[in-house]
């Protein structure tokens, strides 16, 4: 009687099911952990989908800010292009000098 030929296991994992996570274990430093952990309150996120939007983004995958594609960025980049350093300081809401002092 001839045996069935053996299969060989593949050296490449099976691509994982949409939706699929993984539990990992990573030594990040503590100031970008922090960063993540002040965006995750921020958003009203867990932790780790925070970090995985940041990896997507980073990948080139997803677009960091869910809903915002990269042709908002584009368009954002249009509207701002014009504007002086002391302009977008103004925009980004950072105050070269304490409220109710003249400039």
């Amino acid at each position: 009687m001839a045996k069935a030929p053996v299969k060989k296991a593949s050296k490449q994992p099976a691509a994982p099911k949409p939706g699929a996570t993984r539990r990992v274990a990573l030594r990040l430093p503590a100031d970008l952990v922090a960063q993540a952990e002040t965006v995750a309150r921020a958003r009203r996120e867990p932790l780790d989908a925070v970090v995985a939007g940041f990896l997507r983004s980073a990948l080139g995958g997803a677009p960091f800010f869910p809903g915002m594609g990269r042709e908002h960025l584009a368009a954002f980049q249009r509207a701002f292009a014009g504007l002086s350093e002391e302009e977008m300081l103004a925009v980004d809401g950072i105050l070269m000098t304490e409220p109710g002092q003249a400039e």
